[in-house]
């Protein structure tokens, strides 16, 4: 397994680890669209749509929180046109959880022996049909942010400059 496949899956992992409240994290599926490019639910799930940002000091992740200028989600229903759920910038923004410090493992630059993360996490509803929904999402940033990790093994750190993806979440 990568150097990256692992920092992704701790993430991912953190995610679930470390819930915004007690309420949400009772709720399940959860997809990350950061992470994820599908996701999977049953018929009547609630779905919570949650990631976070990790980066190698409390600054850096400090910094990419006040970079965020754009940060929306739309669910779309199977049928394409419904929109089952959005969020907008604002109201997003405030579902950023405090940062914590978590053990780094290997992701880092140098000797630094621990990294710091906020964790994001949302209801979006229950998913009434069958079929494919269509969640897009939009992570906008001011300018580029590194995180202070080399996942790519190039021996400088990752530089970020946000996220505009759309991500199946698939409902039998």
């Amino acid at each position: 397994m990568t150097r990256k496949s692992i920092v992704l899956l701790l993430v991912a992992l953190l995610a679930l680890v470390l819930p915004a409240s007690a309420t949400l994290a009772q709720v399940e599926p959860s997809c990350n669209p950061a992470l994820q490019d599908t996701c999977s639910a049953e018929l009547g799930d609630q779905l919570v749509i949650s990631w976070g940002w990790a980066a190698c000091s409390k600054g850096l992740v400090k910094n990419f929180l006040k970079t965020i200028y754009e940060h929306k989600y739309t669910l779309t229903a199977p049928d394409g046109t419904t929109e089952v759920w959005s969020l907008g910038t604002e109201a997003a923004q405030d579902l950023w959880g405090p940062i914590q410090e978590w053990p780094d493992t290997d992701f880092c630059m140098g000797n630094v022996p621990t990294a710091w993360s906020s964790m994001w996490e949302s209801p979006a509803g229950t998913l009434n049909m069958v079929g494919d929904y269509s969640l897009h999402f939009v992570l906008s940033l001011k300018h580029p942010v590194p995180d202070g990790g080399d996942l790519d093994d190039d021996g400088h750190p990752d530089i970020y400059t946000g996220w505009d993806r759309t991500v199946t979440i698939t409902v039998n």
